[in-house]
């Protein structure tokens, strides 16, 4: 349940930009809740889009990606695509990188 410092009866809110749950207040920027780090590996077919956070998607085919619609809803604009990259903020040993014409 989503509450706001003014409003503590457990009724959402209009916004989702901050929020607090059980006592600790987030931002919407914050990182994943009650996640955990993946080991190095892990989720070879996940898809990031650079630089857009928040829109990732899912290598279902080998030249086919599955992502939400909104995370390209005016144009694809993406400067990279990586994936199967562990973090969005470095290079990892055994990334490799290749230049694609994207349709």
């Amino acid at each position: 349940k989503l509450l706001n410092d003014s409003n503590p009866s457990l009724e959402p809110m209009d916004g989702y930009q901050n929020v607090t749950l059980k006592n600790r207040r987030f931002n919407s920027l914050s990182k994943i809740i009650g996640g955990s780090v993946a080991p190095l590996g892990r989720y070879p077919y996940i898809v990031y889009f650079s630089p857009f956070k928040g829109c990732a998607g899912s290598l279902i085919h080998p030249q086919v990606v599955l992502t939400a619609a909104h995370c390209f809803y005016q144009q694809f604009s993406a400067q990279s695509v990586f994936i199967g990259r562990h973090t969005q903020g470095y290079i990892n040993e055994g990334d490799k990188f290749e230049n694609i014409e994207v349709e």
